[in-house]
């Protein structure tokens, strides 16, 4: 059936809005208890009710809704009125939702929350909308809008990325906006990467919702959008672009969403007021954000394409080293690390980064976390460290950084995981060209591409007992040479 736009309104306006708000009322009116025994009192369903203004041309429109359960229905979201009003006073919003309810039959005091935009009007302290409807009931909670903080949070959190995300987005959208040429390029691009192609999404300013849809999709065919700009040249590229994916191409770089993990996201987890205990949680209890922070650093790296995760890992270690971390908020991002799956990711780089942080980072840390800290990135180490890369100079240079009293300790748990772990990778680790006696150093089984613990152990013990004692001692405990012998020792040091 096709009907004309006043029709169509006719429809909308004298049928269906008058039948939708005279069902929502038979409920509402209608006790929930009546089936029940007659001791038990019956009351009519509690609901809350949300309001907010919206500019139509000239005009002023006020919603009023409201949100009910019941037992059979479930939960419902009806329109309950829509009427036009210019005065947009506190005052004034409240006379209207209470003239409303009361003209229809509903009593303030089952108003269970009120929801509106976090505007002061509606949730100041004094004299707002939520104020005064706890005058009416003081039962009232408020249900104020949670998606316009998380917008401002990733708004601020943008602010410090080296990039500006609306400009990426809407540069890139008007590249393609109004040329047929450039988007079957663009699809010819897509079909040889082997992505299915998505057109993208326009950013609006004034409906901040768009930004991540648009974000979203662009992600999804970074691959295609970074070939085609590139093969553009910079000539021809967009500045702000060219920057953008000149760093990314040969990749090195990262996408927005992993700019935003390895630098604003980083902060923020590095505030440790984040870390505390809900009130119902025992003292061994893993704070929310602890446990949250595992979950996310799995399903993390486990989205990443397997060709950037090394390089993001590597990126996260270098950020923990790379400014000063207080001892709680480290100790669970160091547990956060511990749990990713085995996988070798990091190579020489990657030990460094470790041992930076070990050197650096929690030199000063309370002895009980920097040791619950080490434990952790010890077990990470071993699990994300790709051994054919790093050679047993880099092993043992990382794991004396641990010590005895603190974490790596004979008998622990830890220090059976380290054993098993050389035994484990007997003869994969890298012989290097510094390697003494490299040829000493090959198992006999692996045609010197891999190196013997126990041979690297033999030959070092060897050349440090063939050092000569009076080399190897400390000034402190060096003979005293008479005048004669020091006169020999200067006349060999010149020739």
């Amino acid at each position: 059936m096709a009907c004309g736009r006043t029709k169509a309104e006719a429809i909308v306006t004298d049928v269906l809005a008058p039948t939708s708000v005279e069902d929502c009322l038979k409920v509402l009116r209608r006790p929930l208890n009546e089936q029940r025994e007659a001791t038990t009192k019956a009351h009519t369903p509690f609901f809350s009710v949300a309001s907010d203004a919206s500019n139509h041309g000239t005009t002023k429109l006020f919603p009023l809704s409201v949100r009910y359960w019941t037992p059979d229905l479930g939960v419902q979201t009806k329109v309950l009125d829509f009427r036009d009003d210019s005065d947009e006073t506190s005052v004034a919003i409240h006379n209207q939702i209470v003239t409303k309810l009361e003209e229809n039959g509903l009593g303030l005091d089952m108003i269970s929350a009120y929801s509106a935009d976090n505007a002061s009007l509606n949730y100041g302290r004094y004299n707002s909308v939520f104020q005064k409807l706890k005058e009416n009931n003081n039962c009232i909670l408020n249900a104020n809008c949670v998606a316009h903080i998380v917008h401002n949070s990733a708004k601020h959190a943008g602010d410090r990325l080296n990039i500006d995300i609306e400009n990426v987005v809407n540069k890139t959208f008007s590249q393609f906006s109004s040329s047929a040429k450039r988007i079957e390029e663009l699809k010819s691009i897509h079909t040889f990467v082997e992505i299915e192609y998505q057109s993208l999404l326009r950013h609006v300013p004034t409906r901040w919702l768009s930004l991540w849809p648009a974000v979203k999709r662009l992600h999804d065919s970074w691959a295609s959008i970074k070939t085609y700009f590139l093969s553009l040249g910079e000539d021809q590229c967009p500045k702000s672009l060219w920057l953008l994916f000149k760093d990314d191409q040969d990749g090195e770089g990262n996408p927005l969403d992993l700019q935003f993990v390895i630098s604003p996201l980083m902060d923020v987890l590095a505030e440790s007021a984040l870390y505390h205990r809900a009130p119902q949680q025992n003292i061994r209890d893993c704070p929310e954000l602890g446990v949250k922070l595992q979950i996310f650093m799995v399903n993390f790296f486990s989205s990443l394409p397997e060709e950037n995760r090394g390089s993001v890992l590597l990126q996260l270690i270098q950020r923990l080293g790379s400014r000063q971390w207080c001892a709680v908020p480290l100790l669970f991002l160091s547990q956060a690390l511990s749990c990713l799956s085995p996988c070798p990711l990091l190579g020489s780089d990657g030990l460094h980064a470790f041992r930076e942080v070990l050197r650096c980072t929690m030199i000063t840390h309370q002895v009980l976390l920097r040791g619950a800290s080490q434990c952790f990135l010890l077990h990470a180490a071993l699990c994300l460290t790709d051994v054919s890369t790093v050679s047993l100079d880099e092993i043992f240079g990382f794991l004396a950084h641990f010590r005895a009293d603190e974490s790596l300790c004979r008998g622990t748990a830890l220090w059976e995981e380290l054993c098993n772990w050389l035994q484990t990778n007997e003869g994969r680790f890298l012989l290097t060209d510094g390697d003494l006696g490299s040829s000493e150093l090959c198992t006999a089984t692996s045609d010197c591409k891999g190196v013997s613990i126990f041979s690297y152990v033999h030959q070092r013990l060897k050349t440090f007992l063939a050092v000569p004692a009076n080399s190897a001692a400390g000034p402190s405990s060096a003979p005293v040479a008479d005048e004669e012998d020091e006169e020999d020792q200067e006349r060999d040091e010149k020739e």
